[in-house]
């Protein structure tokens, strides 16, 4: 069977419908989580918005029918929070986000592993810092891709300083975008 690869913009996309699908499934237990925005949601306690093994139950139940995986029982248990929890069932954000870098990045260093590609340096990626083709690409990229809430003009306006700071790595600007708000 042949392997099927996914965009990594795609893969970014999915990973904000997924929890979405989360937050979905969790007003339907929870008022609490009503009117939420996806970042608020995504920092939520679980057992403070599922108290019960029953709202639990309930959730999964949407959840699973929902989305490509399955999420368990135990799965919540050992998730604190909503981002915990997808990213211990499915994949971490900050490994889809350094995907979508590394797709926007030069061809020398889109070809680099994951490691090696972390540790290069914004300037040596994006010489052009926010006027560099790449990097209009990749902020387009992001603000099409995440929620307002989960990567706000706050966090845009800090990826497009940390860009022109000496010294600063795709893992810097990895984390930023990662941190959800």
């Amino acid at each position: 069977m042949p392997v099927v690869t996914v965009n990594p913009k795609t893969q970014l996309q999915q990973w904000f419908q997924y929890l979405q699908a989360f937050q979905t499934a969790c007003e339907q237990e929870s008022s609490s989580a009503s009117n939420e925005t996806l970042s608020t949601f995504a920092n939520d306690t679980i057992v403070a918005d599922l108290p019960s093994p029953n709202d639990q139950q309930n959730f999964l139940a949407v959840v699973n029918a929902k989305v490509p995986f399955t999420v368990t029982p135990s799965d919540i248990a050992a998730s604190s929070t909503f981002e915990s929890l997808l990213e211990n069932v499915w994949t971490p954000l900050s490994m889809c986000v350094l995907g979508f870098i590394k797709f926007c990045a030069p061809p020398a260093q889109s070809t680099m592993g994951y490691t090696d590609f972390a540790k290069e340096l914004l300037t040596t990626v994006f010489p052009g810092e926010v006027a560099d083709a790449n990097w209009i690409v990749l902020q387009n990229g992001l603000t099409s891709s995440i929620p307002s809430s989960c990567y706000s003009s706050n966090q845009q306006k800090a990826a497009n300083n940390l860009v022109v700071k000496k010294g600063s790595t795709i893992q810097n600007l990895t984390d930023l975008i990662s941190k959800l708000g």
